[in-house]
């Protein structure tokens, strides 16, 4: 059996520092466990991937994931998103529920059957696919496995308030309320470069000099009225 977001041991679990849980928007990450177990990389479930990224900064404005740290994560490279490919195993993305609000959902996807697996399932297994797949997200197995360590998760700063829009948005579908979170790109490296400051002015202190040829122009008027 793979995966479910909705299983009870972490459907109402936040996810990252959002308000959402698992349960509402934790396909792409919980598809991320289900491909790992099938790739043979990392036996995982999406709580213990959620509070890995939560913790070692996989997720962008709160719980916006950062594709290429869940494949860190998983034992996966990340190779991209693509609007076709020729991999067998992928995750897939579907506009599916873009009716009731939700402009993305996650699936893994085998080309070879046509089959899914839906983690919105309560007991996800394959099972032939009806959603309209819009695009696929391509990983490959590492060609050695970099184990990441649970035990000493890097801290991050997670009191930023969340930015929520159209991706983060809850609508209820037939199946129950879920909401869907969109991969954040990697942000980029601002470079500061040094400017140096001008060289001070030399003040001229005119006050200064008026006072002294004042005091010339006087000592002059004395001498020749001393005459």
């Amino acid at each position: 059996m793979y995966n479910s977001q909705k299983d009870k041991r972490w459907a109402g679990e936040k996810l990252g520092t959002c308000k959402d849980t698992l349960a509402q928007s934790a396909c792409y990450i919980t598809s991320g466990t289900n491909l790992a177990r099938i790739l043979g990389t990392r036996e995982s479930d999406p709580s213990k991937l959620n509070k890995w990224l939560t913790q070692n900064a996989g997720y962008s404005m709160g719980c916006l994931l950062i594709t290429p740290k869940m494949a860190e994560y998983l034992g996966l490279k990340y190779i991209g998103k693509v609007a076709n490919t020729n991999v067998r195993y992928c995750i897939a993305e579907t506009d599916h529920y873009r009716k009731v609000g939700v402009p993305q959902h996650f699936f893994v996807y085998d080309h070879a059957t046509k089959k899914r697996i839906d983690p919105l399932d309560l007991a996800p297994e394959w099972e032939a696919n009806t959603y309209h797949i819009v695009s696929f997200r391509v990983f490959e197995p590492l060609a050695q496995t970099m184990q990441v360590a649970e035990e000493t998760p890097v801290p991050v700063n997670t009191t930023s308030t969340p930015v929520m829009g159209e991706s983060n948005t809850t609508a209820t579908v037939p199946i129950e309320p879920i909401k869907i979170t969109v991969e954040a790109p990697e942000a980029e490296s601002e470079v500061l470069i040094p400017i140096k400051p001008p060289e001070p002015k030399t003040e001229v202190k005119l006050g200064a000099l008026a006072e002294l040829l004042r005091l010339i122009a006087k000592w002059i008027k004395t001498k020749l009225e001393r005459k």
